[in-house]
């Protein structure tokens, strides 16, 4: 079911939770970069960190090793991927505001649609992004349009 944009409602939560979810961020975000001297706090998040990057490594090889061979160089590009991935993410996580991805509507999947009057393939290249809240983490029910960025989305025509 997909929902209007304007239906759209923020779960109820707390400023103390909000405060939570970016202040552990931010300490992941610090145990990432190297450190000189790791407390056993810090030890014990970069163990953390560590076992959920290894996780979802594991399953991309497993999903991915379903249809095709990973060669060692593939497997340390999917490394690479997943590890950004997870920085990215958690610099979105220590932002004392909230991003939402606004993903256009599409089609049925056009790999097991059968039908021919499907006539053009829709590839999102790029999604809407709104911010909801305040650099200080109030206004959470607020969202804008993030300045300078653009939603991107490829037609290809079918035959």
């Amino acid at each position: 079911m997909v929902l209007p944009d304007d239906s759209f409602e923020w779960p109820k939560v707390s400023a103390e939770l909000e405060k939570r979810r970016y202040e552990q961020a931010r300490a992941f975000l610090s145990v990432i970069e190297p450190s000189s001297k790791p407390s056993p706090d810090i030890r014990k998040l970069k163990s953390s960190y560590e076992s959920a990057v290894a996780a979802a490594k594991d399953d991309l090889y497993r999903a991915i090793g379903r249809v095709a061979y990973l060669t060692e160089r593939d497997q340390k590009i999917l490394d690479n991927i997943v590890r950004l991935c997870s920085q990215i993410w958690l610099e979105c996580c220590s932002q004392r505001y909230r991003l939402i991805m606004i993903m256009p509507d599409g089609l049925a999947n056009p790999l097991s649609d059968s039908r021919r009057e499907v006539r053009t393939l829709r590839l999102l290249v790029k999604p809407d992004i709104k911010r909801f809240g305040t650099s200080q983490g109030d206004d959470l029910a607020t969202g804008e349009a993030v300045t300078g960025w653009k939603g991107l989305v490829e037609r290809y025509p079918q035959r």
